[in-house]
Parts: structure tokens; sequence; C-alpha cells
């Protein structure tokens, strides 16, 4: 008897690249709201961190790197890094 069996139960569904890029973009737009709403970087980084960690979790191993290359562009075009550019 056999039974197929999803290998990561609880784990959310993969998705495609055109997918991802859209919440990449979505995430874009809710942190540059949330800066302007709130200057207070702290509290919106920690917001950007649990929506980021969400498409992360939806990215295949080999969007992964492509993914969190886009997570870091957006911080650095928003100047969440705490990277100084001087």
């Amino acid at each position: 008897m056999s039974s197929a069996r999803d290998p990561h139960p609880g784990e959310p569904p993969q998705l495609g690249w055109h997918e991802l890029q859209a919440q990449l973009d979505t995430l874009r737009g809710n942190v540059e709201q949330m800066l302007r709403e709130n200057p207070d970087t702290t509290a919106v980084y920690g917001k950007f961190a649990d929506m980021a960690g969400a498409i992360l979790s939806r990215a295949s191993p080999d969007q992964f790197e492509s993914v969190n290359s886009e997570l870091g562009a957006i911080l650095r075009d928003l100047q969440l890094t705490g990277d100084s550019m001087d």
C-alpha cells in the first residue's frame, strides 16, 4: 500500500517567479506607505521582516537567492538597511 504524502505538510505552496515578483512589489508599496504614516523605521522594519519571511517561505530553493536579493534592494532603496551610504 502506497500513499502520496506531502513531504512538507503545513508549509505554504511555492509560487512562480511572477507571483513572487507581484508580492515583492506589493511589499515595497506597503512599506513605502508605512514609512509615510510612521517614520519610526524600527517598527516598519519589524513589519517588513514578517512580510518578507512570508514571501521567502513561498520561494523555491532555486528562487530563494533572487527573492532575498530583491528584498535587500527594497531595504536599500527605502533606506532601512542601517548601512551608511556616505
